[in-house]
């Protein structure tokens, strides 16, 4: 019976620790990520989230993945007068069972995500005020749909405002792994 309850009080407490989405997720996903790491990780993107280049400096260092949402709306930017070497696209299911492909950028270089920063700031100079919250279903299914991996641990946070939505992966260093603009995605009918 001590080992029983020893073992809930154990479960319990594991499970209080882990950050939870609000919804079920695609079979096949698995999302494993501590609340103390969705504070901070929340706590860094309210902080460097913003229309200034030195600060998403802090938190878009190479190597960064801009998915197809967001490079579909920058890569024309003038900060890109050079294409970054890993343009690219991603093949994305449709709801209908088809494929698409859509363009997205690995920015591997310094240059490559300075650049990034430079016009990630003229975006976002236009946004207004952004909430910083967990990703809703239809986000993390977007989201989902772009990614090549199954098990998410790195806390996965959306910078919401009245035009875009970013979902904002973070790596291991504190800095963002994947960015992109679920709001602006479009699709071909």
């Amino acid at each position: 019976m001590k080992r029983l309850i020893h073992f809930l009080m154990v479960f319990s407490f594991t499970t209080c620790l882990c950050a939870e989405l609000k919804f079920r997720l695609p079979k096949g996903a698995k999302y494993k990520v501590s609340k103390a790491q969705v504070t901070r990780a929340t706590d860094t993107l309210k902080e460097n989230f913003v229309a200034d280049t030195n600060r998403l400096q802090a938190i878009l260092r190479a190597p960064i993945m801009c998915g197809p949402g967001l490079w579909d709306r920058i890569k024309s930017s003038t900060n890109f007068l050079k294409r970054p070497i890993a343009d690219t696209a991603l093949k994305v299911p449709l709801p209908d069972g088809r494929m698409q492909e859509c363009p997205a950028a690995l920015l591997q270089s310094s240059g490559e995500a300075q650049a990034f920063c430079r016009a990630l700031s003229e975006l976002l100079s236009g946004a207004g005020t952004m909430t910083v919250r967990a990703p809703d279903e239809q986000e993390f299914k977007l989201y989902w749909a772009t990614i090549p991996f199954n098990e998410i641990t790195d806390p996965l946070l959306v910078a919401a405002g009245t035009n875009h939505s970013f979902i904002c992966q973070f790596g291991k260093k504190g800095a963002l792994f994947w960015i992109d603009d679920v709001k602006n995605m479009r699709f071909k009918r």
